[in-house]
């Protein structure tokens, strides 16, 4: 167990203990959480398909509690059947709601309905502490230089009291520049990351990220929206599975827009390309 992983095992077992005793004191009490005012919360209902847990995961990712993103990870390692996956799999998500999208800055208003979702599962050979570590590199750019023209981020909540594990969310915002044979962007984005300590599968990571105003894209194309929603965690040891949502807005001409499998095709092989490098850049973690 990792430093990060013993304090918040510590934190989480105090609460427990704390809650416990309070509850032996109040007669009556159900499996809801009880308010300030003594009234019974209703429980927390995590979705058991796809469809309603990455669009839930989106949601809940700032503000649902760390037990209820646990059980997230759970139901998605259940559902997409990680514990056997053997090749990467793929599949349409339902639209964001407006109300999923009402909290965030962007600008122009969002228009969910614009943007078409897809989600994807893959496997490949890493460990939580080495993509971790990867995933809070302010060098983006030098890491994944196959991606990236130019990545410059500017972490916006204690990079410090994350990494020595004070709290177990980390935020930004970014400018990255991304260049291919098909096209050039640059995008503004914000970005965060949470370390949830008590899965059932072990320590887990989730990330989120979305651009807050349309990219400067070369020529006629466009690329107005963007929402990523990512879970991390090992299903054996250095067995890392990754489960990609996202959904996006892009329309690159020549009827390659989201209403094309070709921009699908796109879509997978970008997160499938990403996974790939990143697992080349856990190996070299490992050789350290």
């Amino acid at each position: 167990m990792n430093e990060r992983a013993a304090l918040t095992l510590t934190v989480l077992t105090g609460l427990a203990l704390l809650v416990a005793c309070e509850k032996s004191d109040v007669p009556g009490e159900g499996s809801g959480a009880t308010s300030a005012a003594g009234t019974t919360e209703a429980p927390v209902i995590v979705p058991q398909v796809m469809s309603g847990l990455m669009p839930w995961l989106w949601s809940n990712f700032k503000d649902g509690s760390a037990s209820a993103l646990a059980e997230g990870v759970q139901n998605l390692h259940e559902v997409t059947g990680a514990a056997t996956l053997d090749a990467p799999e793929d599949g349409a998500l339902p639209d964001l709601t407006a109300l999923a999208l009402r909290d965030l800055s962007i600008s122009p208003d969002p228009e969910p309905d614009r943007a078409r979702g897809l989600y994807v599962v893959n496997s490949f050979s890493c460990t939580i502490e080495q993509l971790e570590s990867i995933l809070v590199d302010l060098d983006q750019a030098d890491l994944y230089d196959d991606i990236y023209e130019d990545y410059d981020r500017d972490y916006t909540s204690n990079a410090d009291a994350y990494s020595e594990g004070w709290t177990d969310t980390l935020e930004w915002d970014a400018e990255a520049t991304v260049s291919s044979l098909l096209v050039r962007y640059t995008q503004q984005l914000r970005g965060g990351l949470r370390y949830l300590s008590g899965t059932e599968r072990g320590p887990a990571l989730v990330a989120r990220s979305f651009m807050t105003e349309p990219a400067e894209i070369d020529g006629d194309a466009s690329f107005d929206q963007l929402y990523v929603i990512e879970v991390f965690y090992e299903r054996a040891a250095g067995e890392m599975v990754h489960v990609s949502g996202q959904w996006r807005d892009m329309d690159l001409g020549g009827g390659v827009d989201m209403d094309s499998d070709v921009m699908l095709a796109l879509m997978v092989e970008g997160v499938l390309g990403r996974d790939e490098r990143t697992a080349e850049l856990c190996a070299e973690r490992g050789d350290r």
